[in-house]
């Protein structure tokens, strides 16, 4: 066993060695740009991490603005579906107006053909069940006109 590790030390030593005579070498060699081969690696090394780790803040970022953006975006849609039941009641309330203001109209025209004397009435129940056509109408009170409109 001890022999072994002997060995892989050695080993290990040569790579070494072998590494820092490349290191060395490169230092005084110079490339074509007139900078030395080792300062080119080192910047070649270094330019590829930075490269790498700029992707990776670039692809964090852009997860973390999509996320509070869809919050945003949630934010939005409630508010929106609020203000949508808002304008759906009103739309409803204007399509009643509008159909009762038809409904006079047509009266009104009914009441100018009649010549019988006629009196304004609401329709305010209807039969539950089909078997039995009954209405619940309420007419009013009517006042007396005073005599200078009669």
């Amino acid at each position: 066993m001890a022999l072994l590790d002997i060995r892989q030390r050695a080993g290990v030593l040569f790579l070494a060695v072998l590494l820092g005579h490349i290191i060395l070498i490169s230092a005084q060699v110079n490339t074509k740009g007139g900078v030395p081969a080792l300062e080119a690696g080192v910047f070649g090394v270094f330019a590829e991490v930075q490269r790498g780790t700029s992707s990776i803040i670039s692809v964090i970022s852009d997860i973390w603005s999509g996320y509070v953006g869809l919050r945003q975006v949630r934010a939005d849609n409630e508010v929106l579906r609020k203000r949508l039941a808002e304008t759906e009641v009103a739309l409803q309330q204007q399509r009643a107006l509008a159909d009762r203001s038809h409904l006079l109209e047509n009266l009104l025209e009914l009441r100018d053909r009649a010549t019988l004397k006629t009196t304004g009435a609401e329709i305010i129940a209807a039969g539950a069940t089909p078997d039995f056509r009954t209405v619940t109408i309420d007419k009013g009170t009517r006042e007396a006109l005073p005599p200078t409109w009669r």
